[in-house]
């Protein structure tokens, strides 16, 4: 089994217990949680791996009003030893062929395969990776480039002066 860091297991735990939380005020009849899968948001849920402790299976769902509502984006997500000074890898898991289904998000089978560009991984230019950052924040921020404009998300789209800049 990898080493994980003492912060993931605590992130891990807190979502847990949130996950009971919101269990128990379920409505009576009402769908229960599966086994292992945290709801993080209305629309974000982690898997942990029960092989690979350091490996989630994450799902987001498309948000309405956009290209990309009530689809289903599957990423992996992998923890180093390192966390949380450093990033984990994420790796987007939706997409057979070579569709490029955002800017910054690149399908398996792509040039780039898996790539998620976004500046808190270190995979973008911006802002990059801070230890306070949570993995919550992280697909959060993956979900909110989900936008009813997709292209303007993309750097070389919108600015001449980024020629260079490669995710």
């Amino acid at each position: 089994m990898a080493t994980v860091s003492a912060k993931y297991k605590q992130e891990l735990r807190k979502l847990a217990t949130r996950c009971k939380k919101r269990a128990a005020n379920q409505p009576a009849g009402a769908t229960p949680f599966f086994d292992g899968v945290l709801q993080v948001t209305d629309t974000i849920w982690f898997c942990p791996d029960p092989e690979q402790f350091d490996r989630l299976i994450v799902l987001i769902l498309g948000p309405d009003d956009t290209p990309y509502a009530h689809g289903f984006y599957l990423y992996e997500c992998v923890i180093p030893s390192t966390y949380p000074s450093n990033p984990p890898t994420v790796q987007m898991l939706t997409g057979e062929d070579k569709v490029h289904m955002h800017p910054n998000m690149y399908s398996l089978r792509s040039c780039k395969p898996g790539k998620v560009c976004v500046s808190i991984l270190n995979t973008w230019s911006g802002p990059g990776w801070l230890p306070s950052i949570s993995l919550e924040s992280v697909f959060i921020t993956i979900q909110s480039l989900f936008t009813a404009d997709p292209l303007c998300s993309c750097l070389l789209y919108t600015s001449d002066a980024a020629d260079d800049m490669q995710c």
